[in-house]
């Protein structure tokens, strides 16, 4: 038997807890996987209360017990990449007072704080024994686990991504199951569960997110940006998705938010168009406030503005379906008081006999005069 003192007080991350240590375990298992494209499993035995994580076909070697000893630090695929992982998720695990072992080939490593003469206290320290039996998986066997804990952790990862049931795409998969509803994983790893209103869940590829080492709540802006990309990654192999992407444009989901920003989005584009133009007559104009409603009114004779969502109306008037529309628009004409009343002493001439002159002559210099004056500007602007 030998011990290796690593230099990691009990002190160090205490704002975590044991989803955070799970979750490292869980990640570092999980890159495993991918990269030999095998499987990982997780289980719980009630009677010993003994969390069980294991990974097929590996070990540890002793040089992963270097804070910052990684081969995932270049490769935007993998979940770690700090080179910390499994070795602070011991240090949490042990604080809380879970015993943790380790089986792997022909050993098995059990994490403990001891006093080190060194360094003057407590430090993590891997007691490393021998076995004669040599299996090929790497077992991490967590002892003292609540079963409700546990469902708790399962829940937090999708073990295999593959299998996963929603939209694949490039960036990720849309999780259609109502378990997922809300729910933001990265990597099959669960992150959050964002204030945004989202129909489904969503599991961005570890390529796509930069979450640091905490993997903190990720931005409102970043999911829902991302959420786009791959229901627009979607719908570029399936045009049938396009009637639930415009549902969900016009209901004004987060998850659709940005689509329309890109000349890639067309045939989404065209269809949000439709089906406005479907419950709208055909001088409608797309718009999101009472201000742009009285601008539109004061621009056009025959349009009606209908208040919608911001995506809705980008989506709108950046379709061929729009442009076609506003041909049918007729641009209001403005006249000025002299005009206006040019016009109405001559369509009542006949009827004025002798005070159709008169009344010019009164009434056409006091216009013009209002025409020129600042008032009369300033009016004009505000309705502009």
């Amino acid at each position: 038997m030998k011990e290796i003192p690593l230099t990691i007080t009990r002190n160090y991350v205490t704002n975590w807890g044991i989803w955070e240590a799970m979750r490292e375990l869980a990640q570092n298992a999980l890159d495993h996987a991918d990269n030999t494209n095998t499987s990982i499993n997780i289980g719980y035995h009630k009677k010993s209360k003994n969390f069980i994580l294991s990974s097929k076909d590996t070990k540890l070697e002793l040089s992963s017990l270097l804070l910052g000893s990684t081969s995932k630090e270049t490769d935007p695929n993998q979940r770690g990449q700090f080179g910390e992982g499994y070795k602070l998720a011991l240090v949490v695990l042990s604080r809380l007072g879970l015993q943790v072992t380790i089986y792997h080939g022909k050993e098995i490593w059990i994490p403990m704080f001891k006093y080190s003469k060194t360094f003057d206290t407590e430090v993590l320290t891997i007691q490393i024994r021998s076995r004669t039996t040599k299996p090929n998986d790497l077992n991490f066997v967590i002892r003292g686990l609540t079963f409700e804990l546990f469902k708790e952790i399962r829940d937090k990862l999708i073990i295999n991504r593959k299998q996963s049931v929603g939209y694949k795409t490039d960036h990720g998969t849309i999780l259609t199951e109502e378990k997922y509803k809300g729910r933001v994983y990265v990597g099959g790893i669960y992150v959050c569960t964002p204030n945004l209103d989202l129909e489904h869940g969503f599991d961005f590829n570890p390529s796509d997110v930069n979450l640091g080492r905490d993997r903190g709540l990720m931005d409102s802006f970043d999911i829902q940006w991302l959420a786009s990309k791959l229901w627009t990654s979607v719908h570029k192999s399936d045009n049938k998705t396009s009637e639930e992407i415009s549902k969900l444009i016009h209901h004004g989901s987060s998850s659709v938010g940005y689509i329309g920003t890109s000349s890639f989005h067309d045939g989404i584009r065209e269809k949000v168009a439709e089906d406005f133009y479907k419950n709208n007559i055909k001088t409608s104009i797309p718009v999101t406030s009472e201000s742009e409603s009285k601008s539109v009114l004061n621009k056009y004779d025959n349009a009606i503005p209908v208040i919608v969502n911001e995506t809705v109306k980008r989506n709108v008037k950046d379709s061929s379906f729009y442009k076609q529309k506003l041909a049918d628009l007729k641009e209001r004409v403005y006249l000025t008081p002299t005009e206006v009343i040019t016009k109405v002493l001559g369509e009542h001439k006949k009827a004025l006999g002798d005070m159709h002159q008169v009344l010019t002559e009164e009434l056409v210099p006091v216009s013009i005069k209002w025409t020129s004056s600042n008032v009369f500007k300033e009016e004009k602007e505000e309705k502009k």
